[in-house]
């Protein structure tokens, strides 16, 4: 099929202009066949397109037109300029109070603000990425050993970190010496435990 042709049986306006022809002027001298064969050959298209132009008007009544493609708005969309702003402030009050934000947490926020609509979760992601914010994977801090830990735990965190202990009662004590020494030696925050705890004996 050529452009022409594509535009044409495509084309609302010019489907009306080719019932109008053949209506208004061909058909007062010719029949409807003859008018459909020089409409044809004027326009330089095939006649079985001016005949499908012709049903489709006897059977409707008026040309049909491609359904025009609805344009898909987005929740971002359809939030104005407040709106945005005031999710921008309940992120921005986060670090505010120096409090690392979550998306749950935004969304508690702002899920319970009235001036905003109730959001889901991967709504607001799509949402806040909008409007420029970026999530970024944070590392969880080692935990570091305390006093309370059990004798066992403290050893085997030892041994995570090469180093290996001397003693054998491994399993009746809370905190001995050496373990106390062992954990000094990686940290000076261990200096003052070691200070202030005296540890008990090994029986």
């Amino acid at each position: 099929m050529s452009a022409s042709l594509h535009s044409l049986t495509s084309n609302h306006n010019e489907k009306k202009l080719v019932h109008r022809y053949i209506l208004q002027e061909l058909m007062k001298n010719h029949s409807k066949s003859a008018a459909i064969k020089l409409t044809a050959k004027q326009l330089g298209i095939g006649e079985r397109t001016v005949w499908d132009i012709v049903k489709e008007i006897d059977s409707i009544g008026n040309p049909s037109s491609p359904p025009k493609k609805r344009s898909r708005t987005t929740i971002y969309d359809d939030l104005d300029e407040g709106q945005k702003s005031a999710i921008r402030r309940h992120v921005h009050s986060f670090f505010l109070r120096n409090e690392l934000p979550t998306c749950t947490k935004i969304l508690d926020v702002v899920n319970a603000d009235d001036t905003l609509p109730e959001l889901k979760r991967t709504t607001l992601w799509k949402v806040l990425k909008k409007l420029g914010f970026k999530w970024e994977k944070r590392i969880k801090s080692e935990k570091l050993p305390t006093a309370t830990w059990k004798k066992d735990a403290l050893v085997n965190w030892l041994l995570s970190k090469g180093i290996f202990m001397k003693s054998k009662h491994r399993a009746r004590l809370i905190v001995e010496k050496e373990l106390l020494v062992a954990l000094s030696s990686m940290t000076p925050r261990f200096e003052k435990l070691c200070a202030d705890k005296q540890p008990p004996e090994c029986k």
